[in-house]
């Protein structure tokens, strides 16, 4: 499983978690953990069959504390992201373990398992760090036993037992129309695709007063002609780009409420970003476009040949309503020689890398509004 993917559903679920100030090693952690089994006589023939899954390594690795989250009816969910945390747990658990009640269930009842997280005090979640069953796996071990061969298989892996529903208990503050929901499927898209397409980013209202402004703004002349280079190559040329633009300041305390509101919203996005994907994300650049009857842009990458800053790239379209006769799409070059092209929609947001996806604005045949940005290292 890839590390990104990792981080990103333990944030996911977790959205306080620190990283880890100093690595482990794989080696000296099967020492430490069949050092336990050993204090209890865990059957010391059999280790030969125990192995480190992966996914265990990188979360001791990820994640430096517990965390815990209260539940809704009084209970509590932790996941053992905490490496001396697990060790602690897994000694106490084998210090209870009822080899008789367990022969119950199995003829050969003595694998290997390591905790790795607790629901109140009536489920443990293992995972399988035995070859011989379920390796990788995560199971749900309660009561005087560690596990139900028929009922308690959770999860094939850690990414499966992070999307299951028993951390999604805790998950409160995620609903599909959350901010946080609207992240993840931008990051996923980007990950599959390297662009990506939300609808609804920001509401009808907002929507509508982030327009109003642009057209009070531009009635007192405050918009410019677009051109294109920076520094000492810009200029203005109608033959590339026929936009008018006027930038906005993140700090300025002549924001509009709207203004303000898809302001914060980007910041957050941003620090979403930098916890999740470790992007190194700084700042942010911010204007509206203005496209009349017949402008366009030509095809372009969003990066300066001289400055590197941007890495990613968002497009939130204002227009009330858009037809297809309307034209003026944000044309997307694939792979292959393919494109997509994509309808400025009120509300729909658009996000590329800036340096890999080439665009253009296509002639449009209706005044089209948008607010268009670039995310900064």
């Amino acid at each position: 499983m890839e590390l990104a993917t990792l981080q990103r559903l333990l944030t996911d679920s977790f959205s306080d978690y620190k990283r880890r100030s100093s690595p482990l090693d794989a080696v000296n952690m099967r020492e430490a953990i069949l050092n336990i089994y050993q204090k209890y006589n865990y059957f010391v023939a059999d280790f030969a069959h125990f192995e480190l899954p992966e996914e265990l390594v990188l979360l001791a690795n990820e994640t430096d504390e517990t965390e815990s989250q209260d539940l809704s009816d009084g209970t509590w969910w932790s996941l053992l992201s905490c490496w001396e945390q697990m060790l602690t747990d897994l000694d106490y658990e084998l210090s209870n373990f009822d080899l008789e009640s367990v022969q119950k269930y199995y003829e050969q009842p003595y694998y290997f398992f390591v905790p790795v997280g607790f629901w109140s005090d009536k489920h443990v979640y293992f995972i399988s760090c035995d070859r011989r069953y379920h390796f990788g796996a995560f199971f749900d071990c309660h009561d005087s036993y560690m596990w139900d061969k028929n009922n308690d298989l959770i999860a094939n892996n850690l990414a499966d037992f992070l999307k299951s529903e028993f951390p999604k208990k805790a998950n409160h503050k995620l609903t599909q129309n959350s901010p946080n929901s609207q992240y993840e499927e931008i990051i996923a898209q980007l990950s599959a695709q390297k662009y990506a397409i939300v609808d609804n980013f920001i509401s009808a209202e907002i929507t509508a007063h982030l327009r109003q402004s642009s057209e009070y703004k531009f009635a007192q002349r405050l918009f410019k002609q677009a051109g294109v280079g920076n520094a000492g190559k810009f200029q203005l040329n109608a033959d590339i780009r026929r936009d008018k633009i006027l930038w906005l300041d993140p700090e300025s305390d002549n924001l509009t409420t709207a203004e303000r509101f898809f302001c914060d919203k980007i910041a957050d996005f941003i620090q979403y970003l930098n916890q999740t994907c470790f992007l190194g994300l700084k700042s942010y650049e911010l204007h509206y476009a203005r496209y009349e009857k017949g402008d366009y842009y030509q095809r372009h990458l969003d990066q300066f040949q001289q400055n590197g800053s941007r890495k990613l790239s968002l497009i939130c379209y204002l227009n009330p309503i858009w037809q297809p006769e309307d034209a003026g799409e944000l044309r997307i070059e694939l792979e292959n020689d393919n494109f997509t092209d994509l309808a400025p929609l009120a509300g729909r947001l658009v996000v590329f890398w800036s340096d890999e996806i080439w665009h253009e604005v296509l002639p449009t045949q209706q005044l089209r509004h948008s607010l268009t940005g670039w995310l900064k290292t």
